[in-house]
């Protein structure tokens, strides 16, 4: 079976679920940075083991062609606003306070994703990726006035090693494409069984050719089994 999506119509429609995307992507994603910021002076150490996102609000979203001769897509989600709750705290003047956070607010950021296929014999392919994030600023609070001064205090020192913490989604990001592209590697005939239209009859999205991107014809064609899968065949599969 083979299905063709229209980039132009995706994009329009990209715009109008963009929040949805976006919780999709992000929401209850867990980021086990163990990042560290210091405060000039010694005054005092931030140390965040974990980010888990809680709330999303406020994406644009956007899907087009990287170029007008590249078969590259971008996807991108902008103008999000990011709440997220941490694993971590901060200790100033040397233990004489030991802080909790509050919360975390991260005031429009920016999330593009390059997206390209490759092939050889036109089945078996892989997925390339390209992330890159961007922060315009945030908002941390904590239990302590003192603590709370020094963050305000040096509020875009701290701006800036938010922005290189961000780096770490990127990786989460290619951690996912290369977990694809090893599922991809190895599939057979049954490898991605999805519950799409019922949990009760799956559906065989396993692809049967390369997924082609056409920038051309402005285009994305997938080809997929899209054998739906009764109980016998459950049964036979162990699914």
């Amino acid at each position: 079976m083979a299905a063709k999506l229209n980039v132009s119509s995706l994009d329009r429609i990209l715009n109008n679920l963009a929040d949805g995307v976006a919780q999709k992507l992000f929401a209850g994603t867990e980021l086990p940075i163990e990042y560290h910021m210091g405060i000039p002076l010694g005054l005092a150490e931030i140390n965040f083991k974990s980010l888990t996102v809680k709330q999303i609000s406020g994406p644009n979203g956007n899907l087009k062609w990287k170029t007008s001769d590249s078969d590259t897509l971008m996807l991108s989600l902008s103008n999000i606003d990011m709440t997220v709750d941490i694993d971590g705290g901060a200790v100033a003047l040397g233990g004489v306070y030991n802080v909790n956070f509050n919360s975390l607010i991260l005031r429009n950021l920016n999330f593009n994703l390059e997206l390209s296929t490759e092939t050889t014999d036109e089945v078996h392919w892989v997925l390339h990726e390209i992330s890159s994030y961007s922060i315009d600023d945030f908002v941390l609070t904590c239990d302590s006035y003192f603590v709370q001064g020094l963050i305000e205090m040096h509020h875009d020192l701290l701006l800036g090693y938010a922005e290189a913490a961000f780096t770490l989604i990127g990786e989460a990001v290619t951690a996912k494409v290369d977990h694809i592209n090893a599922k991809v590697a190895s599939e057979g005939k049954y490898t991605w069984i999805s519950p799409i239209i019922s949990p009760a009859l799956p559906l065989n999205l396993t692809m049967t050719r390369y997924p082609e991107f056409n920038r051309e014809g402005d285009y994305i064609r997938l080809h997929v089994d899209g054998q739906f899968l009764d109980i016998l065949m459950q049964k036979s599969l162990s699914i």
